[in-house]
């Protein structure tokens, strides 16, 4: 009796960590083990190692669990809380048509951890450019270099026709005759020498 509650502790952890409710039938087990498989896969963290490094763990866990499970639905034709009742009236006869030949062997590829994607590490990973790939980044340089070249000669230019026009201002000024309204040269010179001299109020 004990035994069969420790059994039932260890089937509800590993449904838990599927997260199969109790009358789940092995093809949601499979659907859920694809899902969660792929949402901690260990190589969608390569950038954050402390987050791979659970990722990893979580990864090795629910392949356990869908091991475990694998194993009891091939001798038992169900999973352990999924009623007898119910494998009999067809729920998951079609599954095990499925995935079950005559002689009750699994006909689906098992699940396997790969060891590499678990062991290498994203720095040591060798990265191999396609000719593809070389080529598309040949065009984006291209148009960098163009883009750059563009805002440049536009940079020049604009600088070219402000000191034309800087120049030009400069020679207007110089022809142009003396207003009444502006004060002369002298008196400039005179204004800001009686300023040196004055001491300003507070």
């Amino acid at each position: 009796m004990a035994t069969d509650n420790l059994q039932t502790k260890s089937f509800a952890h590993h449904y838990e960590q599927l997260e199969l409710h109790d009358r789940a039938n092995w093809e949601l087990a499979r659907a859920n083990y694809r899902r969660l498989v792929h949402l901690w896969h260990p190589d969608r963290f390569a950038q954050r190692p402390r987050e791979r490094a659970h990722a990893q763990q979580q990864f090795i866990n629910l392949t356990k669990s869908y091991n475990v499970l694998r194993n009891f639905y091939r001798k038992n034709k169900r999973l352990p809380f999924e009623t007898a009742s119910a494998t009999i009236n067809g729920e998951s006869e079609s599954s095990m048509n499925n995935t079950f030949d005559e002689q009750g062997l699994d006909n689906t590829p098992p699940p396997e951890v790969d060891a590499g994607i678990l062991a290498r590490d994203p720095a040591d990973r060798e990265k191999k450019i396609s000719p593809k790939s070389m080529q598309k980044l040949g065009w984006l340089m291209a148009g960098g270099a163009i883009i750059f070249g563009t805002i440049l000669l536009f940079l020049v230019i604009d600088k070219r026709a402000n000191q034309a026009t800087a120049q030009q201002g400069r020679e207007v000024v110089k022809e142009a005759p003396n207003s009444e309204f502006l004060p002369s040269a002298s008196e400039l010179r005179r204004a800001q020498t009686r300023g040196a001299f004055v001491k300003p109020t507070r």
